[in-house]
C-alpha cells in the first residue's frame, strides 16, 4: 500500500482509482486534473523497481522524441514525463500522458474486418498506416528502437491518429557509456528472419528490425488483416518468414479471401519487395519508416471514390473498384460487412391472383461409392438440421444419397450437388475462435473430400483467422454437421443453393464464396 507519492521535485501526487493492473505495474489516473488532458502514473510492483529501470527512464525523460502530433494536442507516443518517488525519494514509477481508451481501439481491432467501425474506408487505413510510420520515424530519429513492435502496443483514435503505449519497454542506449537497455520481449510473427529463434533479451534490436514489423502491420492494415507470410507452405508464420514464403513475393499463394496485391499502388508494392526480398539477407535494404510515410502519403493523395459506394476508396492507378470486384467474388463487402443478396429469378405473373400450393423445393446431393457389404435394402437416417431443413441418407447397396429438403417457408428454388466435391471451396464469414474472444473474420478452404463411408466423410482444410493459419483434417457426418478444430458447424444451403456453415453455439456463418 502506497500512502504518499511525489514527483522528483517533491510535489505531492494524488492518485485516483486504479485504471489497469499488469504483471509489472498498476496504472492510476492522477487526481485533480482537467478532463481534456490528463496524466497517469505507472507504479511498478516492488520487485520491478530496479536501479536499471530507473536509469533507463531517466535517459528517456531527458531526451524525449519529437511527437509529430503535439501541435494537434495528440500524444502519438505516450512517453515517460517524470519519475514518481515515495516520501524518502525511492523510485516507484513514472508519469505519462493518459489515453482515453473509450475513444480508441487496439490496432488489431482496426485491421480486423469484423471490427471495422461504421464508415471506415481504405483511405482511413492508409492514414493509420501513414501515422504509424511517421511516429516510428520520430522514435528512430532520436535513436530509440521499439523492439517489441506489434499490434498490442498501438492504439488508434477515431481520427486515424495512433499512439504508442508501453514505451518503457523500448530499447534505449546510453550514449555516454554505450550501455544498451534492451527490450526483452517480442512476437515471432513480427520478427525479421535474423531474430527468429533467438532470445530477445540477448540481442540488440535495430531500426531495421522495427522496419520489418512495420511492413507486416502495413500489410495487415491495407490487405484486410492479412499477414504477408500467412498462406505460405507452412502453417507457422515464423517458418514462412525464414523461407521468404510470402504472397507479396513472386505471386505466392495468399490466404483465402485476400485481396490481390495489385490493390496497392506500385510504390507500396516495391517497398514490400525491398523489405521482404532484398532485406531478407541484408536488413539495411529494408525501407525506413520515413520511406513508408512518404509512399503512404502519396498513395492517400491519389485515391478514387467508387461511383457505386462512397465507402469504397481505392488507389488511382486502378481502372475499376477492387472492393466491388471483391464483393462479386466473395459475396461480401468488407467495408459495410454486408453479404450480397442474390435476387430470385423473375417469374411470369398473370393479371389475376391465383392461389398456388407451393411445392417443397429440394436440393439433392448424390454420393457414389463402393457397394456396402451390409445386407441389401435401404436404411434411412433422418436428422434435423434446423430452420426447417432435413437431411436423408439412403444407404442402398450401390450408392449413398443425401437429400436436403427445405421447408415450405424457405425461398423456392432447386439445385443438385452431384458429388461430395461440391463442399470444396472457400468459405468466408465470422467465426468465434475456440480460444475465446469476439468473433473475427475467418476463411475456411476445403481442399478435398473423401468418399463417404458409414455415414461420414473426411475433408482436408486450411483455416485462416487473422494472421493465424491451420492445416488439418475434419469430418462431415450424415447428420449434417461438420467437425474440425474450431468446433462443430451445421451444413445448410443458402437461397442460391450454395453451402453455408453455421456455428451451432453462436450462429455465426461461413458462406461459400463464388470465386
Amino acid at each position: 500500500m502506497i500512502d504518499r507519492l511525489f514527483d522528483v521535485q517533491g510535489r505531492p501526487l494524488g492518485l485516483a482509482t486504479p485504471l489497469d493492473r499488469g504483471g509489472e505495474a498498476e496504472i492510476y489516473q492522477v487526481s485533480g486534473q482537467a478532463t481534456d488532458s490528463f496524466l497517469v502514473a505507472k507504479i511498478y510492483h516492488p520487485q520491478h523497481r530496479t536501479a536499471e529501470r530507473r536509469r533507463k527512464l531517466e535517459l528517456m525523460i531527458a531526451d524525449p522524441p519529437d511527437d509529430p502530433e503535439r501541435a494537434r494536442g495528440h500524444a502519438s507516443i505516450a512517453w515517460p514525463g517524470e519519475l514518481v518517488v515515495d516520501a524518502r525519494g525511492a523510485f516507484l514509477g513514472f508519469l505519462m500522458p493518459g489515453i482515453d481508451t473509450g475513444t480508441t481501439r487496439k490496432l488489431v481491432d482496426v485491421y480486423n474486418v469484423s471490427s471495422y467501425p461504421k464508415g471506415l474506408t481504405w483511405a482511413d487505413l492508409l492514414l493509420v498506416a501513414r501515422n504509424l510510420a511517421v511516429a516510428l520515424a520520430a522514435l528512430h530519429h532520436k535513436g530509440y528502437v521499439v523492439g517489441d513492435l506489434n499490434e498490442s502496443n498501438l492504439l488508434v483514435a477515431r481520427n486515424d491518429l495512433i499512439t504508442f503505449v508501453d514505451c518503457d519497454s523500448m530499447q534505449v542506449r546510453d550514449n555516454a557509456t554505450g550501455q544498451v537497455f534492451r527490450c526483452p520481449v517480442g512476437k515471432g510473427e513480427y520478427s525479421p528472419p535474423e531474430l527468429q529463434g533467438v532470445s530477445f533479451g540477448a540481442v540488440d534490436r535495430t531500426p531495421e528490425s522495427d522496419a520489418f514489423a512495420l511492413a507486416v502491420m502495413i500489410s495487415q492494415l491495407l490487405l484486410l488483416g492479412r499477414h504477408p507470410f500467412a498462406g505460405g507452405s507452412s502453417p507457422r508464420v515464423e517458418d514462412n518468414i525464414l523461407r521468404q514464403d510470402s504472397f507479396l513475393l513472386n505471386g505466392g499463394q495468399p490466404p483465402a479471401g485476400t485481396p490481390p496485391p495489385n490493390v496497392l499502388p506500385t510504390q507500396l508494392q516495391d517497398l514490400f519487395f525491398r523489405c521482404f526480398r532484398e532485406g531478407h539477407a541484408d536488413p539495411r535494404r529494408r525501407p525506413t519508416a520515413d520511406d513508408w510515410a512518404d509512399a503512404l502519403d502519396a498513395a492517400h493523395r491519389n485515391l478514387r471514390t467508387c461511383q457505386r459506394s462512397q465507402v469504397h476508396r481505392y488507389s488511382g492507378h486502378l481502372v475499376d473498384c477492387p472492393w466491388c470486384r471483391y464483393e462479386q467474388d466473395y459475396g461480401f463487402d468488407p467495408f459495410t460487412y454486408r453479404w450480397q443478396q442474390i435476387a430470385a429469378s423473375p417469374r411470369p405473373v398473370s393479371s389475376v391472383a391465383v392461389p398456388i400450393q407451393p411445392a417443397s423445393p429440394k436440393v439433392v446431393w448424390t454420393l457414389r461409392r463402393k457397394p456396402l457389404r451390409s445386407a441389401a435394402g435401404a436404411a434411412a437416417v433422418v436428422a434435423g438440421l434446423g430452420l426447417g431443413a432435413f437431411l436423408l441418407l439412403d444407404r442402398s447397396p450401390g450408392e449413398s444419397r443425401i437429400e436436403i429438403s427445405r421447408s415450405l417457408q424457405a425461398s423456392p428454388g432447386t439445385g443438385v450437388l452431384r458429388d461430395p466435391q461440391q463442399l470444396m471451396g472457400t468459405y468466408i464469414g465470422l467465426l468465434k475462435p475456440s480460444s475465446g474472444g469476439r468473433p473475427v473474420l475467418a476463411t475456411l478452404r476445403i481442399l478435398s473430400v473423401s468418399e463417404p463411408y458409414m455415414g461420414r466423410a473426411t475433408f482436408r482444410y486450411t483455416l485462416n483467422i487473422l494472421d493465424q493459419r491451420e492445416d488439418g483434417v475434419g469430418t462431415v457426418y450424415d447428420t449434417g454437421s461438420l467437425h474440425f478444430s474450431e468446433g462443430p458447424l451445421r451444413v445448410r444451403l443458402d437461397d442460391d443453393g450454395r453451402p453455408v456453415l453455421e456455428d451451432m453455439d453462436h450462429h455465426n456463418k461461413l458462406r461459400k464464396a463464388r470465386k
